[in-house]
């Protein structure tokens, strides 16, 4: 089975020019950077960081599923998806830039 998420990263001016990234859908998740690339790569680490699996402990009995997030660039607002790039999650992802969650 395989599921679609999709995350948006919201840019803001912060103080001293500053750009502040955050993801809305994560409570959490915001970073900032000197442009909006490093803005970006920052809130994306800080994701990752908020996604991190906790260490398993020896009598953690609980039973766990992998999920495979991956993260792709965003496309710009006058990017066109290529033809039936909506139906196939990896080209749609790298095409569409966005989180695509597999499980």
């Amino acid at each position: 089975m395989s599921e679609q998420l999709d995350l948006t990263i919201v840019y803001e001016p912060g103080e001293e020019g500053w750009i502040i990234a955050s993801i809305p859908e994560v409570a959490g998740v915001f970073s900032q950077g000197r442009t909006r690339e490093e803005a970006r790569t920052n809130v994306i680490d800080a994701l990752r960081l908020m996604l991190s699996p906790e260490p398993s402990d020896v009598g953690d009995r609980r039973e766990r599923e992998a999920l495979h997030l991956t993260i792709c660039r965003a496309a710009s607002s006058g990017d066109r998806l290529p033809t039936g790039a909506q139906d196939l999650p990896a080209i749609g992802c790298a095409a569409a830039g966005r989180f695509s969650l597999t499980t």
